[in-house]
């Protein structure tokens, strides 16, 4: 795992056992291992990837932070009253019906996330894979699971869905990009993917 997401990302892991970074996995629980990103590398695209349970579970870096967006974008007053009104469904803007129900509140941030999910969806249509948006306290991050017992080879598996996650922030940054980079400087410093 370590080797293919150095080979992939130009990163370098590091191998964390279930016990204060101990790679000795003789007495592991269900959590075998993890790869994480180096410490030394600040921003990246894929944070770490575990196994537990004979699954592998991937977590992008940061993607955007809500809470930041919303310190930067509104007076402290105004941030502290829509963070007051978001309420408890701070924690799952990743679910579109939360963002619609707050959409007149966080516009930006809706439609950030709206189109973080529609890169998602067209990256899962052209790679046949199952990336997901996932956000807690108001930070989001791309994940996916792949079964390692699953049919085919799990290198290949892993590949692909390492590259259509690629393909999501290439589509964001241009995104962020267009009409001479406007909603960069709308969003630029809360985007916080590199690749």
């Amino acid at each position: 795992m370590k080797r293919i997401l150095e080979d992939e990302t130009k990163h370098p892991y590091v191998i964390r056992g279930p016990r204060s970074g101990s790679s000795d996995c003789s007495a592991c629980g269900r959590l075998l291992w993890t790869v994480a990103l180096d410490d030394d590398i600040e921003v990246g695209y894929i944070e770490a990837a575990k196994l537990t349970e004979g699954r592998l579970w991937f977590t992008s870096n940061l993607v955007f932070h809500v809470e930041f967006f919303m310190w930067a974008r509104y007076s402290e007053l105004s941030c502290d009253r829509r963070r007051a009104k978001l309420g408890e469904d701070f924690e799952w803007l990743h679910l579109p019906e939360i963002r619609r129900k707050h959409a007149r509140r966080i516009p930006h941030v809706v439609r950030f996330l709206d189109r973080l999910e529609g890169q998602i969806q067209a990256a899962n249509r052209r790679w046949g894979t199952q990336l997901e948006m996932y956000s807690g306290i108001g930070q989001v991050y791309v994940v996916f699971e792949i079964l390692v017992n699953e049919q085919g080879d799990l290198e290949i598996t892993i590949l692909r869905h390492v590259r259509a996650l690629k393909d999501v922030f290439r589509g964001m940054s241009r995104w962020l990009d267009k009409n001479e980079g406007a909603l960069r400087n709308l969003y630029g410093p809360n985007f916080l993917v590199k690749i």
